[in-house]
């Protein structure tokens, strides 16, 4: 089997412990690739609905 090149890299992310090894290894297979990386933070609704926030407003809040 020949070696494969990636062109695009989708990593979702979640605030977990998972999520961080797996934005590093996103970000290591990228640049050996010299390939873009997407990175999406992935929101679990029911976590929150009842601190009596929109999914919006926890979105931003975390991206902050």
């Amino acid at each position: 089997m020949g070696n494969l090149t990636y062109v695009n890299i989708l990593v979702a992310i979640d605030g977990s412990i998972q999520s961080e090894w797996a934005i590093r290894k996103g970000i290591e297979i990228a640049k050996r690739n010299m390939a873009t990386l997407y990175i999406v933070n992935v929101i679990e609704q029911r976590a929150f609905l009842n601190e009596g926030i929109t999914a919006q407003e926890k979105a931003e809040k975390d991206a902050k």
